[in-house]
Order: C-alpha cells, then sequence, then structure tokens
C-alpha cells in the first residue's frame, strides 16, 4: 500500500509539472565562485541538543558521523535505511557519467542501511569535510599511490589508524540480503558501527551549519529543477544524456523537496516513504582524472580543496551563491548570494555535486 501510494505522488508529480506548461530556465555556471571568498572560515560552537546537520531536536547521543556510500544505477533502487541519514549526496562514480549516492547520519543510526557499494576518490573528501567515518564496499585496487587511489588517501589521511574506516567486503558489520539482487543486497549495520566507535573512544568534531529561523523569501521562483548529466568528460565526442544519473527535484509546501530519478519517485524501502529534504545544493566542482588498463577514475580538481558556484534551493525558490572548502581539514560552507554564510532551512539536506559538463534547470 506505501508502494502504491508513493508511485501514485509521483504520478501526481508529474502531471502537474506538464500541466503547468512553465518553460525551464537554464542556469549558467560560473567558472569561479560568484561571491567573494574568505581565507579561512572558522567553526562555529554546537548549540546543545540541536544537531549540527538539520537544526532539529535530537537525543543525547554521542556524535558519531558516518558517511556510507551507496548505488547509484536504477537497480540499486529503493534504498533501505537513509531516511535516518541528515544528508544524502550524489557524486561523480567514473569518467563516463555514472554517479553513486551517499548518506551522512549524524543524528540517527539505523540498524542496517544499504545498498552499499564501492567507493572512489571523489567520495573520500566530502566524508572529510564532516570529520566523518567512511563506510563502503571497498575500493578499486590501483596498485600505485596516484591521485584516484581511495586506499592511499585513506592511509595518508589517518582513517585506518584512527579507526574510521569500516570496509564492508572486510569484517565491518554487515549483512546481504536474500531478497535483492547482487551486487545491490548488501546492508552496513550502521547502529553497530556507531556503538564500536563509541566504544573505542573515537572522537570527531561537530562542524554545524548556520540554520535559519525563517523561510527563504526572495530568488528566482523554482518550484521544480532538473539536474541533467551528460558525462564526466568534456572531450566525449558525443554529448549524450546519462539518464540513470539524472535527476529532478519538485518542491511541495509543507513536505519539501522530493527526488525523482530513472527509478521514479525515491523512496526509503524501509518505510516505504518518499524521501524529502528542506534543502537542495547543487556544487559544482571541476574534476581531475587518470586512465588506469582501461578505466577512466575521477577525482574532485584539488581534492575538493577550492571554492566555486553554488547553486541553492529552499522553500520553492532559487538563489546562486558559492561553496567553500579552504582546507582539507576545513569544514565545508556555503554562502548566499549575499557573500554571508548560508542559512539552511530545518530539516535534511541534499547535495548534488557535478561539473559544468552538466545541466540545472529550473521551473517555476
Amino acid at each position: 500500500m506505501k508502494r502504491m501510494t508513493s508511485m501514485i505522488l509521483s504520478l501526481l508529480m508529474l502531471l502537474c509539472c506538464l500541466a503547468s506548461g512553465s518553460a525551464e530556465t537554464l542556469i549558467p555556471v560560473a567558472a569561479e565562485a560568484p561571491v567573494p571568498i574568505a581565507v579561512e572560515y572558522r567553526n562555529h560552537t554546537a548549540a546543545e541538543g540541536v544537531s549540527p546537520l538539520t537544526g532539529l531536536s535530537v537525543p543525547d547521543e554521542p556524535y558519531t558521523p558516518i558517511m556510507l556510500v551507496l548505488g547509484g544505477a536504477p537497480e540499486a533502487f529503493p534504498f533501505w535505511g537513509i531516511s535516518e541519514a541528515s544528508l544524502l549526496f550524489q557524486v561523480p562514480s567514473m569518467g563516463g557519467g555514472d554517479t553513486k549516492l551517499m548518506a551522512l547520519f549524524g543524528d540517527s543510526y539505523p540498524e542496517k542501511a544499504g545498498g552499499a557499494r564501492s567507493s572512489r576518490m571523489t567520495m573520500l573528501p566530502l566524508a572529510n569535510a564532516f570529520d566523518a567515518a567512511f563506510v563502503c564496499a571497498g575500493c578499486p585496487p590501483m596498485g600505485t599511490a596516484t591521485m584516484t587511489d581511495v586506499e592511499h588517501y585513506l592511509d595518508l589521511w589517518g582513517y585506518v589508524e584512527r579507526g574510521n574506516y569500516f570496509n564492508l567486503l572486510g569484517t565491518a558489520p554487515k549483512e546481504r540480503r536474500n531478497d535483492r539482487t547482487e551486487p545491490h543486497n548488501l546492508s552496513a549495520k550502521v547502529k553497530e558501527i556507531h556503538e564500536t566507535l563509541v566504544k573505542q573512544g573515537v572522537s570527531f568534531e561537530k562542524r554545524p551549519f548556520f540554520f535559519a529561523e525563517h523561510p527563504l523569501e526572495y530568488g528566482d521562483e523554482a518550484a521544480r529543477l532538473t539536474m541533467t548529466y551528460f558525462g564526466n568528460e568534456t572531450r566525449l565526442a558525443e554529448r549524450n544524456e546519462r539518464t540513470e544519473s539524472s535527476c529532478s527535484f519538485t518542491y511541495q509546501e509543507g513536505t519539501g523537496y522530493t527526488r525523482t530519478s530513472a527509478s521514479g519517485l525515491n523512496i526509503d524501502e524501509a518505510t516505504g516513504e518518499p524521501l524529502t529534504f528542506a534543502n537542495v545544493i547543487v556544487v559544482w566542482v571541476d574534476y581531475d582524472s587518470e586512465v588506469i588498463g582501461d578505466n577512466t577514475y575521477l577525482c574532485l580538481k584539488d581534492q575538493m580543496v577550492g571554492s566555486g558556484q553554488a547553486d541553492i534551493f529552499q522553500n520553492g525558490k532559487h538563489i546562486t551563491g558559492a561553496w567553500a572548502h579552504t582546507d582539507r581539514k576545513a569544514r565545508l560552507v556555503f554562502l548566499s548570494d549575499r557573500g554571508t554564510e548560508l542559512r539552511l532551512q530545518p530539516g535534511k539536506t541534499f547535495v548534488i555535486v557535478c561539473n559544468r559538463y552538466n545541466e540545472l534547470t529550473i521551473q517555476n
């Protein structure tokens, strides 16, 4: 019944968009951040009893942010357990335009979440920016330390020594589901990982966002946004859409944003309910790449130390601001169109990380 309700809701949203007949507007993307960037952004003091990631009240529980790598192919959906994540990310995976999702758990730790997949070097800098433990189903063996070698950076950045890297193909707590096909059937036992981190005394720094007291009241009207992927390599001879990576978000007052991809309306299989978000942010980042064997591997340029344009969606409105990550160990900062640190709407956030080869459009 819940699955049927979600399908009906998705169809109604699509029909409403078609009936409105509103034109799409292509969002231009600058090569550099459109607002001034500071040399440093200091950390804020976290408020007691308030999530640093959502701005909502949270129980008195030790804080262990956990970044879990998920799949991205249509057959990977629906995921399970991820409605308890504070943030979700869509990030580049391979050179041809594939993407994967990641879930950051910082307020609630489900018994199980998945389906977990392997990591790429486009993902680790984001976990590092939130001082989060990193959980994945292994990573490609490179055989040499290169800029796209996940194992090299896990060691270099202290993940292995600190004890906050969990390989689900090794001894990390996990479980295979019998009702889903491989490789999309791997569950991470997130709560057990959380308890392990607490027991081992691994400490984490809270890096709170600012949060708004009122809805965003200005900006372009944008009841719907669409992210169209054309691949990750600008040298591709043909610019064909990667429909399995493309997605759209629809805003509904009182509910927030819901995401639709090639698999349909995104839900949490554990609850049957649509995933909803108070904020959607598109982060534009350049990539570096290298060819190893027959594969093209990516990483975020300078391991995402830098700045660039960010398109921000709140309350059905759109503004163009910026992102800044001034040092590998620094927090990830979002800036408004006025150059001040962005105040997120309290609730969950979805972050898309992509390069300017792809296109963002909005509908009012």
